[in-house]
């Protein structure tokens, strides 16, 4: 055998094994890639199955009265997988208009069966009449066992504050609501949206009954130039499905529409009385007709007080009779009108000089 044939078949054995080497490799990745499919595969099919199982959900909690939720309903996808969704209603308490919508859905495919069950929170279902059954609750969204999450009213305080000399509101408002079913440590979701935008921030219990949080007033952005304008508070409850939501009304500061009236001029006689009826009057902003506006004038040595009234907190009016005593001295009568919000104790005044005849 010459030399050049060994060196040949030593290069062909070192041929194969380098093709051994790269088909193990090659091997591994193919095993990568398999495991890779049926990983997307099983998320496009969880995927898939959420949907179903969210749009039933939606669909049953916008049933009409006396409707019922049809079911199985079968969602197909395009690889020929189907999908089972089955809808009930369970009880939560002997009150048959408290219920919880719970959606199933069951599929099969080359991996084996699943499930995916989807729930909403416990919720009014009066106007949601669909089957149901006679089945409790064993879990909540928390997973709190033998617990139903129930919440009460989102309370604001105050529920309306009146803007400062930038136009929104000059306090800080505290949020608070009481909760049964979830542990004391569960975060509360708060927000709310104003000129600024989506804002946020978290309510919390010390005692695991009641939840709160305080909003800065830097952090509500409403701006209010004239008439009322509201913010809307929602809370996000773990294992109710709907927010709660309370509103907060933010109302301008209050004031005087331009300057009050006495008409006629007050007239007065030797004896230092009007000898005609006076109609004193205000324009103001910002006000109810259940707060209030006052007029206090001289009346012989000491003073007197009118109260006006209003019947759309905007308009003020009250009437001074004739033989009113006036100031005892002077040749002018000097009336200070006094606007007060009772909600807060908000007061401003403006002062009126009436000419006497």
């Amino acid at each position: 055998m010459q030399r050049g044939d060994r060196d040949a078949g030593m290069t062909l054995i070192e041929i194969v094994i380098a093709m051994a080497i790269v088909t193990v490799g090659l091997l591994g990745m193919l095993s990568e890639v398999v495991s890779y499919i049926k990983e997307q595969s099983t998320q496009r099919a969880h995927a898939t199955a959420l949907r179903c199982a969210t749009t039933t959900l939606e669909d049953a909690r916008a049933a009409s009265t006396g409707a019922s939720v049809p079911g199985p309903v079968h969602c197909t996808t395009s690889n020929g997988v189907s999908y089972t969704t089955t809808t009930t209603v369970k009880k939560e308490t002997s009150d048959s208009s408290v219920s919880q919508v719970v959606v199933t859905v069951n599929w099969t495919d080359g991996h084996g069966p699943h499930q995916l069950s989807l729930n909403s929170a416990t919720t009014d279902m009066s106007t949601h009449a669909l089957s149901s059954d006679t089945g409790n609750l064993i879990t909540n969204a928390t997973g709190t066992t033998g617990a139903t999450v129930t919440a009460g009213s989102l309370s604001l305080s105050p529920s309306s504050v009146s803007v400062d000399s930038s136009g929104t509101p000059g306090s800080d408002v505290t949020a608070t609501l009481a909760i049964v079913g979830v542990s004391q440590g569960t975060s509360v979701a708060l927000t709310w949206t104003d000129d600024n935008g989506a804002h946020q921030t978290s309510m919390t219990s010390a005692d695991g009954k009641t939840w709160s949080a305080t909003v800065s007033k830097s952090m509500i952005t409403r701006k209010v130039t004239s008439g009322s304008k509201s913010v809307v508070f929602s809370a996000t409850i773990p294992g109710v499905n709907a927010p709660v939501t309370a509103s907060l009304t933010a109302v301008p500061q209050p004031a005087f529409n331009g300057s009050c009236t006495v008409l006629a001029n007050p007239i007065v006689t030797l004896v230092r009385k009007t000898t005609l009826p006076e109609v004193i009057s205000c324009n103001t902003v910002g006000l109810s007709s259940s707060d209030q506006v006052q007029a206090t004038y001289a009346s012989g040595s000491g003073t007197a007080t009118a109260t006006l009234s209003s019947s759309d907190g905007s308009t003020w009016t009250a009437t001074l009779p004739g033989g009113t005593s006036m100031a005892a001295t002077g040749t002018t009568e000097g009336f200070t009108f006094t606007l007060t919000r009772k909600s807060d104790g908000y007061t401003k005044s403006q002062s009126q000089s009436v000419p006497l005849a």
